[in-house]
């Protein structure tokens, strides 16, 4: 069985995480909230390296000359695009950084909560 391509598996977490976002209220927060922020610190995390990972290796093929722009501002320069793409991808990860300490700092602040019998 061929491995799943990223974009792939990239489209089945978002339509994942959509669905558990559309959930309010109660619903929001699942049997075991410590699990649940827990899972989505984990959620951060794993968008941060999915980004360094594609900046990385855009930039990697561009470089190889595997990456051609036709047309937009970066029209023939299609490594001056992946360099530019990236420091932008550097940048959301590091206000994702930002949003994984505060949601560290929540996830302490329930830490040994449970769902009252």
């Amino acid at each position: 069985m061929k491995p799943q391509q990223p974009d792939q598996a990239y489209r089945a977490a978002r339509d994942a995480v959509l669905i558990a976002a559309r959930q309010t209220g109660a619903d929001a927060l699942g049997e075991d909230v410590y699990w649940t922020l827990g899972s989505l610190r984990q959620l951060l995390t794993s968008l941060d390296a999915a980004l360094g990972s594609f900046g990385d290796g855009l930039v990697d093929r561009a470089c190889a000359g595997e990456l051609t722009n036709v047309e937009g501002p970066f029209a023939g320069d299609p490594v001056e695009s992946a360099l530019t793409a990236n420091q932008w991808l550097d940048r959301a990860r590091t206000h994702l950084a930002e949003a994984r300490d505060a949601a560290d700092n929540a996830h302490i602040a329930i830490a040994g909560m449970a769902r009252s019998r």
